[in-house]
């Protein structure tokens, strides 16, 4: 709750809140923009799809790959995430709801 966010300074706690703010924002940008869902998903369940993946470090012909262990179902999904945010254009254009 806020208690977490009740520092011993104003400034600390200012910053504080200018991070989560951040954070959330950042989290709603990608939501929008590289998700593109019908349903409007809660933060945890786009934490939980898309940053919980379990993945460990590969020497493969002298190059560290990253590889990321994912069901076969949802490597096209995953996949598709990077496509998309490789077709998106800025400035970004926010529809008003």
């Amino acid at each position: 709750g806020l208690n977490s966010f009740s520092l011993n300074e104003f400034y600390a706690t200012e910053a504080a809140l200018t991070v989560a703010m951040m954070a959330y924002n950042l989290m709603a940008i990608f939501r929008l923009f590289i998700l593109k869902s019908e349903v409007q998903h809660t933060l945890s369940t786009i934490r939980f799809k898309t940053f919980a993946i379990g993945a460990y470090f590969q020497k493969v012909k002298g190059k560290t790959v990253l590889k990321i262990a994912l069901a076969k179902q949802r490597r096209k999904w995953f996949n598709g995430l990077w496509n998309t945010s490789n077709q998106v254009q800025t400035p970004l254009i926010f529809p008003i709801a």
